[in-house]
């Protein structure tokens, strides 16, 4: 997700919905850029088995330093291979949703 050259994320918090697939996501990262080239991990996750139901909300805080910063872009990758058999590197989502501080300048951000 690219906000734009006017807007920046300060990231508290996100959620993931799961779709009604069984390809159930374990490992994946959450990942922040200021320019859309380079990529910081914000949150990682390894094992998690918050998602193990279809269509289920699951939400993750975010803390530390790199998820204080405002962000133009965000994107979510699978780590390792999902749940399932049939499809393992699909990203089983329905709905993403990220929370925190949003910042909008008259000019483009330095």
């Amino acid at each position: 997700v690219d906000l734009g050259p006017r807007r920046r994320l300060a990231l508290t918090h996100y959620a993931l919905r799961h779709d009604a697939s069984r390809d159930f996501l374990r490992d994946w990262v959450v990942q922040a850029s200021a320019d859309g080239e380079a990529w910081v991990d914000v949150r990682r996750h390894a094992s998690d088995p918050s998602l193990k139901v279809a269509h289920q909300w699951a939400a993750w805080p975010l803390v530390g330093h790199a998820a204080a910063r405002p962000w133009r872009a965000l994107r979510v990758l699978l780590d390792r291979p999902n749940a399932g058999a049939d499809n393992p590197w699909h990203l089983a989502l329905s709905a993403w949703e990220f929370y925190g501080h949003l910042y909008e300048e008259h000019g483009p951000f330095a």
